[in-house]
């Protein structure tokens, strides 16, 4: 059954993933979230110290630290392999986005609406890599310059 969930994340049957207004290319997706994966991926190493170190809430904040870092993890590893052509990548890819969404809805409930943008982030990197495809010699190949 969990399968099936995470196969409907991956192909959805809204009418947005099968006819969406702009395809992009899957390798260029995989290479923006790969590096904005690096991003957050630094930023949360580089947050730890502090975070770690507040007395407020610091139980839910070091989990949520942990789960964002793992997150990040399965993004970059993702985003690589997208970008690298691997269609298995995706799948890690909507895994990750999948544990940011619950990183930003705990998030929110322990008080931080900053998260929101997160949030909203997620949607739009998850609606990029389900419409997003990889090119094929069909989509490539120049029109002939016979008349």
């Amino acid at each position: 059954m969990f399968d099936t969930v995470l196969d409907t994340l991956l192909d959805p049957p809204f009418a947005f993933a099968q006819n969406p207004a702009r395809r992009s290319n899957a390798k260029t997706v995989g290479l923006v979230l790969a590096v904005l994966s690096a991003l957050s991926l630094l930023v949360g190493l580089m947050s730890m110290p502090g975070i770690l170190r507040s007395s407020n809430l610091a139980f839910v904040l070091a989990l949520n630290l942990y789960v964002g870092l793992f997150a990040s993890g399965l993004a970059l590893f993702g985003g690589y392999k997208m970008y690298r052509s691997d269609p298995e990548g995706k799948r890690w890819v909507i895994y990750g986005l999948l544990l940011y969404a619950v990183v930003g809805i705990v998030s929110i409930l322990a008080g931080s609406a900053g998260q929101i943008l997160t949030l909203i982030a997620v949607g739009v990197a998850y609606y990029c890599v389900v419409t997003s495809r990889y090119a094929t010699s069909a989509t490539t190949e120049k029109p002939s310059q016979n008349p």
